[in-house]
C-alpha cells in the first residue's frame, strides 16, 4: 500500500476512534460522579481498538506479493512528508510553549512537572526539526531523536501519576495507550535516525500510534495536551509518508 493510502487509512481509523471515544465518554459514565455504567459503547470501543491493531498488522507486515527493497528505512523528506513533519514539529513546540505559559497562571504542587513536560515538548519538536535539517543535508542525526523519546517517557509517567488514585481505568486508559504507542513509535524512529536500520515493527507501530493519538483527542484534556496529541500524530504521518516501499 502506498504512502497516501496508508495516511488516509490511519486518519480514517483515527476519526472513527475519536467518534467512538466521544460516544463512550458520554454514555458509559454518570455525568456527576464519572462512575462507569452499563453501556454497549465500552464493547464497541474495545472491538475498535482490537480491530485497529489487526488492521495495522495486516497493512504493515510484509505479505504475499509485496516487494521489499533491500535498503529499507526512510527517504529524505520531500513534499507531503516534509510538510507533515514540519507542521507536526511546530505544533509540538507551540503546545509545549502554551503548556509552560499556563503553568505560570496556575498554582499547585504539580507545577514543576507541568513546566518540565512543556519544556520537554518544545525540545522534542525542536529535535524533530533539527534532525530533519540534518537529514536534508545528508548528515547523521547525532542522537537528536532521543529527545522525543525522553519527552514521551515523562509524559506517560506524568499522565499515569495524575490518574493513579482514580479507580475507573476505563476513563483514562485510552490516554495511557496512546502515549505508550507514541513512545514506542518515536523510539523506532530514533533507532533508525541513529543507526539507519528499520525495525520490523515500524510499519505497524507508526499508523497504530496515529490512530490512538486521534482517538485520545476525544478525552477531556487541556488544549495544550490535545495539541501534543495532534502534533505527535502529524509528525508520525510525516514519517509514514517518508517510508520506503
Amino acid at each position: 500500500m502506498n504512502h497516501f493510502l496508508t495516511i488516509l487509512l490511519s486518519l480514517a481509523a483515527g476519526a472513527v476512534g475519536f467518534l467512538l471515544r466521544t460516544y463512550h465518554l458520554r454514555s458509559a459514565f454518570e455525568p456527576g460522579t464519572l462512575l462507569p455504567v452499563s453501556s454497549g459503547a465500552t464493547w464497541l470501543l474495545a472491538l475498535f481498538l482490537i480491530g485497529a491493531v489487526v488492521l495495522c498488522l495486516v497493512n504493515g507486515l510484509p505479505g504475499r506479493g509485496r516487494r521489499l527493497t533491500g535498503n529499507r528505512g526512510f527517504d529524505t523528506p520531500e513534499g507531503l512528508s516534509l510538510s507533515l513533519l514540519t507542521s507536526g514539529a511546530f505544533l509540538l513546540c507551540l503546545a509545549g510553549a502554551y503548556s509552560c505559559v499556563q503553568v505560570f497562571q496556575q498554582s499547585g504542587a504539580d507545577l514543576l512537572i507541568a513546566l518540565s513536560l512543556g519544556l520537554l515538548a518544545v525540545l522534542a519538536g525542536g529535535a524533530v526539526l533539527g534532525d530533519l535539517f540534518l537529514q536534508r543535508r545528508g548528515e547523521p542525526g547525532k542522537g537528536l531523536m532521543m529527545a522525543p523519546v525522553l519527552f514521551y517517557v515523562v509524559w506517560l509517567l506524568a499522565t499515569y501519576r495524575s490518574y493513579a488514585a482514580y479507580p475507573v481505568t476505563s476513563y483514562y486508559f485510552v490516554q495511557i495507550l496512546a502515549i505508550a504507542a507514541l513512545l514506542y513509535a518515536f523510539y523506532l524512529v530514533s533507532g533508525w535516525s541513529c543507526c539507519r536500520e528499520e525495525h520490523a515493527a515500524t510499519r505497524v507501530a507508526l499508523p497504530l500510534a496515529v490512530i490512538l493519538a486521534c482517538t485520545a483527542l476525544a478525552d477531556p484534556t487541556p488544549l495544550a495536551q490535545r495539541g501534543l496529541y495532534a502534533g505527535s500524530a502529524l509528525t508520525l504521518l510525516g514519517y509514514l509518508a517518508a517510508l520506503r516501499y
